[in-house]
């Protein structure tokens, strides 16, 4: 049995790459926006306490309005992001209750499935910190100044996906230390890292838990969906 836990839903920004008039996280897939597919993997999942969703300011009543639409009752609260993604999960944390087992889950990743967010759950429980990823399938260079300066082994590598999940001590620590010295992390687990001893579990992902970033990953999405739902 997993423990109670909370989840954070990052779900600001523009999606520059996505080329839309609305920020990716809102388009639709069979007609229901990205987001409450995203949220949705979550219902179900008794354990789980409650959640944040953190939103670009001019889109908080839209994303309150959604939550009621289609029933999406575990959300305890929609709050407004900062600059960059630290400051909009440092944003989330003081809304948190519980204040225990936290996930954090990328509103433009849908296709995580439960168990994935359990065995997350499960491994921050008993190691202190986890993150679903899949291994590296190609060979990866490291780049400086528009040249390889360095092959990375890739049986080392892996590509980052969420849920990242921790315990709220290790976090809540990590992330006001990154907020006092304006530390700037393109995840989680880079705060994590950079500022506590915690070691983070690495777990196999599923293959369709990509990020939505462009237009075409829509089409993946919606077979994805089809194929489960048929």
């Amino acid at each position: 049995m997993i423990p109670e836990f909370e989840v954070i839903v990052p779900a600001c920004g523009k999606g520059k790459r996505f080329e839309a008039s609305i920020p990716k996280q809102f388009a639709s897939v069979e007609d229901v926006p990205i987001l409450i597919h995203t949220l949705r993997q979550f219902a179900g999942i008794k354990e789980l306490y409650g959640a944040v969703v953190v939103c670009d300011q001019e889109y908080k009543t839209y994303v309150e309005s959604l939550l009621r639409k289609y029933n999406i009752s575990y959300v305890k609260k929609v709050v407004t992001g900062g600059e960059r993604r630290q400051d909009t999960v440092y944003n989330a944390l003081r809304y948190l209750t519980l204040k225990k087992i936290v996930v954090i889950h990328d509103a433009v990743r849908p296709c995580v499935t439960k168990d994935i967010i359990i065995k997350g759950i499960e491994y921050a429980e008993e190691f202190g910190a986890s993150c679903a990823a899949l291994p590296a399938t190609q060979t990866i260079g490291k780049v400086k100044d528009g040249f390889i300066v360095e092959n990375l082994e890739r049986n080392l590598c892996w590509v980052l996906h969420t849920p990242q999940v921790f315990k709220y001590g290790v976090l809540i620590n990590s992330y006001e230390k990154a907020h006092k010295e304006h530390f700037v992390a393109t995840d989680d687990t880079q705060v994590v890292l950079h500022y506590s001893g915690q070691k983070i579990k690495i777990y196999k992902s599923n293959e369709e838990n990509i990020k939505i970033t462009y237009k075409r990953d829509i089409d993946a999405i919606a077979a994805y969906f089809k194929k489960t739902n048929s």
